[in-house]
């Protein structure tokens, strides 16, 4: 019961990917105003390494902001 109860409290991808800022740049500054139309008007963001992308952190800076 235990471990079942486990399962079924797991997020689905949907909703990891609805809370997280992933995705292409659009999409991270939509959901940036969102945030803002909240009055969020600080974020402490952490920005991994890729395998995939040179400078990720140049990326967000050059697209995002």
């Amino acid at each position: 019961i235990i471990d079942r109860a486990k399962d079924d409290s797991k997020p689905t991808r949907e909703e990891v990917l609805k809370n997280q800022l992933i995705g292409f740049p659009e999409d991270i500054k939509e959901k940036l105003k969102s945030y803002e139309a909240l009055g969020i008007n600080k974020m402490v963001i952490a920005i991994r390494k890729s395998e995939t992308i040179e400078d990720p952190m140049k990326l967000f800076y050059d697209k995002v902001m």
